[in-house]
This record gives C-alpha cells, sequence and structure tokens, in this order.
C-alpha cells in the first residue's frame, strides 16, 4: 500500500462523511474498531474535516457502546464486521448510519475462492445492518472535501479508560 493510496482514501473517506452523511466541525463520530488500516484512514480522514473521533475498545459491551454513542452525541459509528454480531441491535435502534468494515477490504486473498463467492460467502454470514454502508463503498466519492482548520484548544479524540478505577471516563484530547 502506498502513501499515495493511504492520502487517497483519507480524502475519500472524508468526502464521504462530509456530502452523505453531512457531518461537519464539532460533531463526534464513533468508531468502534481494532486498529486496521480502515480506523487509521477514518481517525485522519474525520480530524481532516473537524469531526471528533470517539475511539472505543471493540470488545467492549453492547451497554457500554449504546451508553457511549448517546453520552457523546455520535453521527454515526463504524464497526468491523468480524464483531458486529452482538451489536447490530443497539446500532439499528440507535438510528445511526454505520459503516461495516471486512478485513477483505484491504486484502486480496479473497480472490483466491473466486470474487462473487467469497463476498457472497462474507456477506450472508453477518447480520444487517438498518442504515449501513459497506467501507469501501464509502471510498467511491471524488468530490474533494472541504478540509476544516481546527484550533488547538477543539478536541480531536475522545479515548476511553478502562474502568480500572471504577467506571470508565472519556479522556478529550
Amino acid at each position: 500500500y502506498r502513501k499515495s493510496e493511504i492520502f487517497r482514501d483519507i480524502e475519500a473517506l472524508a468526502s464521504y462523511f462530509q456530502n452523505d452523511l453531512g457531518l461537519k466541525q464539532g460533531d463526534v463520530y464513533t468508531v468502534f474498531m481494532p486498529t486496521t488500516v480502515q480506523s487509521i484512514i477514518a481517525f485522519y480522514a474525520l480530524n481532516s474535516i473537524g469531526v471528533i473521533v470517539n475511539m472505543l475498545h471493540p470488545l467492549m459491551s453492547t451497554d457500554y457502546l449504546k451508553e457511549q454513542l448517546e453520552a457523546v452525541h455520535a453521527k454515526g459509528v463504524m464497526i468491523l464486521d468480524l464483531l458486529s454480531k452482538d451489536h447490530v441491535d443497539t446500532i439499528n435502534n440507535s438510528g445511526l448510519p454505520c459503516i461495516v468494515c471486512r478485513s477483505s477490504d484491504y486484502s486480496n486473498g479473497i480472490k483466491k475462492f473466486g470474487t462473487k463467492i467469497g463476498e457472497g460467502l462474507i456477506k450472508g454470514l453477518f447480520p444487517k445492518f438498518k442504515k449501513a454502508t459497506y467501507y469501501k463503498d464509502a471510498l467511491n466519492y471524488d468530490k474533494k472535501p472541504v478540509f476544516s482548520t481546527n484550533n488547538v484548544d477543539e478536541s480531536a479524540v475522545y479515548l476511553n479508560g478502562g474502568g480500572t478505577t471504577g467506571k470508565s471516563k472519556t479522556i478529550k484530547l
């Protein structure tokens, strides 16, 4: 993967967030993902348009996900298909748009089984979200995003502590 492709994907995803989801500076978007190419690209895409990224550990409970989506007034959520099964109802009930990432987004390994067969198997294995877009589809934007100039005093990311001393706390960076 080349640097130019990473920048292209950041710009395309930023455009999707702005033009399709209507996100703007100061909004909050939840990335409920492990550290993957998609989550890193989403982080930079969201920050480039002034959106605060609410990073949540993908193994947190569905109750915690619901609580966090409400607490930060999230405008959407990104999730990995392999970890989505327990969270479909929570995300659907929230009414939020969802980007579903697949491990095959940046892998050509699925082609050895045949693209149509492999993609059909993956889609059939996972539950359906009401308002979902697959990550690869969100990258099909060619309109240029309007980048934001963030104030150094504004939050760029919310990290959530593990709650080792009690209830988990949101850290604003």
